[in-house]
């Protein structure tokens, strides 16, 4: 299935901000395609919303045929609350802003199957903007997001109440969370109660962490990118993110859709335009496992997300990552993008 035939769409921007952020050494138009969106959202959440209307809440141990799949698009994605089933612990966070940052729009660059090349606009504001602005699309400065209140919220059908406490700007659970907090194939519904913007409901479905049955990643000029996992019950969606130049002067990646179940193959084709954008130190790629559903509120789209991610290491024939001239062979220095040379 092609890209262009799915609501697919990228990470969200708070994904890219805690994975640069965990990188060693890491280096510190719009209108038409929204108005698309809610069209055809719209008559998706008109439905969803009223089956909601007076049904009981989700209780743990409830499943169902299918999980939701309905990411947001990034040029009007204001943010998500979040259920992530990490390595021995489960987590809840939550930020939604009232405008979308403009350079976290994504651009498609490229498309092979059920993967995209894409990228994102750098914009250039001269005089520079002064704090609480950023730089706008043509060129001035805008007001920064700020985030949103949306009242009340709480995640039904875990193992325990899922109030959520808002804590300078973010939704968070108060306390720790049972793990796992849910069943695989557990109904779950975000529930907030309205505070900027309307109330709204999500719905999201209990998911397990991924498991590699290959840790092995290489990424060759002219070959596919194999990747082999345990599958799932079949409900979920699987998403990859490969990037291979986190640390460089550019900023491409691919995202990749695909069913969970257990093998999937990056195309060449599309894997060889990554690689001409650029390479820098610790290439990764993740493997996420993953429900979303979203609706609009006022300016933008919200999402509710369950995932379970791996992260895996890439291998590039040629290149060596570093983070001092001690992991460089003989005669060699860390170069400013974390490679060596």
């Amino acid at each position: 299935m092609a890209y262009s035939q799915m609501r697919i769409h990228a990470s969200t921007w708070q994904d890219r901000v805690m994975r640069k952020s965990h990188k060693p050494q890491a280096r510190a138009t719009v209108l038409g395609s929204f108005l698309i969106f809610v069209l055809g959202a719209c008559s998706n959440q008109a439905e969803g919303n009223a089956s909601s209307e007076g049904d009981d809440d989700p209780q743990s141990g409830d499943t169902g045929a299918e999980a939701v799949y309905a990411p947001c698009p990034s040029e009007a994605r204001l943010g998500s609350v979040r259920v992530e089933v990490a390595d021995g612990f489960t987590a809840i966070v939550g930020l939604i802003m009232d405008s979308v940052m403009p350079s976290n729009v994504e651009v498609v660059v490229a498309e092979s199957g059920s993967c995209r090349l894409l990228t994102k606009n750098n914009y250039f504001c001269d005089p520079p903007c002064i704090t609480n602005e950023v730089c706008g699309t043509d060129g001035s400065c805008v007001p920064a997001p700020q985030s949103l209140t949306f009242g009340d919220v709480a995640i039904n059908g875990m193992h325990v109440a899922g109030t959520l406490e808002l804590n300078n700007g973010w939704y968070q659970y108060p306390g720790t969370l049972p793990h796992p907090a849910f069943a695989e194939g557990d109904l779950l519904q975000l529930v907030a109660t309205g505070g900027h913007y309307e109330p709204f409901r999500l719905d999201g479905r209990g998911l397990d962490r991924v498991a590699v049955t290959s840790t092995q990643v290489v990424l060759s000029r002219g070959d596919p990118i194999p990747l082999r996992w345990t599958a799932g019950d079949g409900t979920a969606t699987m998403r990859i993110h490969l990037d291979i130049n986190l640390h460089g002067s550019t900023w491409n990646w691919i995202e990749c859709v695909a069913p969970d179940s257990g093998t999937f193959e990056i195309p060449a084709d599309i894997a060889a335009q990554l690689m001409d954008a650029g390479v820098s130190g610790y290439p990764t790629l993740l493997l996420t496992r993953r429900s979303v559903d979203s609706t609009i509120i006022g300016p933008g789209c919200v999402e509710f997300e369950v995932k379970g991610e791996f992260s895996l290491p890439v291998t590039i024939p040629g290149l060596t990552s570093c983070s001092t001239d001690d992991d460089c062979p003989e005669g060699q220095t860390c170069q400013p993008d974390l490679t060596c040379g």
